[in-house]
């Protein structure tokens, strides 16, 4: 029995295999690269006769690797407990896309979808700081994560705000005034205050003029 394929360009014979009996099967091991091939078998008994299958056979080979990008959210951004893990693949054979993190433990497989171009929605996370990727398989089991894992920080606590002075009252005059407070909050972005619909920001504890009004 021999092969015929065209894994080199042309249909042409790639190998031959004596068989004995009546009936018999075998195994043919054959290289090619990437790409669609035929390929067809023809089996001559021992008066030369001689028959190919009736119709021939295709195949796919691929060698080559998905690639996977993050979207969103960016590396070491913050976020709340629900969030929409975004990502685009590109393979022409993806088979699918999973995203792997640490956001309840391990790092480990969340979810899985069917699509090149996809979004993937955790919600209930923690506060902390988490580490993910996605990692794309196509079809002949090739698989590759994004070059590197992200990094994303939750926080879901409002900062809780002390002001001590000045206090809620009125004043008589012209005067300049302590502003006094404390913050408590982990993850502290900005401080600012709002005198006469200016936002001004600050670090700290500071005397501020105001007039009547």
């Amino acid at each position: 029995i021999s092969l015929f394929n065209n894994l080199n360009g042309n249909f042409v014979l790639n190998q031959t295999m004596n068989l004995t009996g009546t009936h018999n099967a075998t195994n043919f091991t054959a290289q090619a690269g990437s790409g669609s091939f035929l390929w067809n078998c023809k089996a001559v008994d021992l008066s030369g006769i001689n028959l190919f299958a009736a119709t021939n056979n295709s195949l796919i080979v691929d060698r080559i690797n998905p690639t996977v990008a993050l979207l969103f959210p960016s590396n070491d951004s913050w976020n709340g407990s629900t969030i929409y893990f975004r990502f685009i693949a590109n393979d022409t054979h993806l088979a699918n896309c999973s995203l792997y993190g640490n956001l309840s433990g391990s790092f480990s497989l969340n979810a899985t979808i069917n699509a090149p171009l996809g979004s993937i929605n955790v919600s209930g996370i923690s506060d902390g700081n988490y580490s993910w990727n996605v990692q794309c398989r196509d079809k002949a089991s090739n698989a590759i994560f994004n070059q590197t894992n992200y990094t994303v920080k939750v926080d879901t606590a409002l900062p809780l705000l002390l002001i001590s002075s000045p206090e809620n009252i009125t004043y008589a005059t012209n005067a300049s005034l302590k502003l006094n407070f404390s913050v408590v909050e982990r993850n502290i972005e900005k401080i600012w205050y709002n005198v006469n619909g200016s936002n001004i920001t600050i670090t700290g504890n500071l005397t501020f003029n105001v007039s009547e009004g």
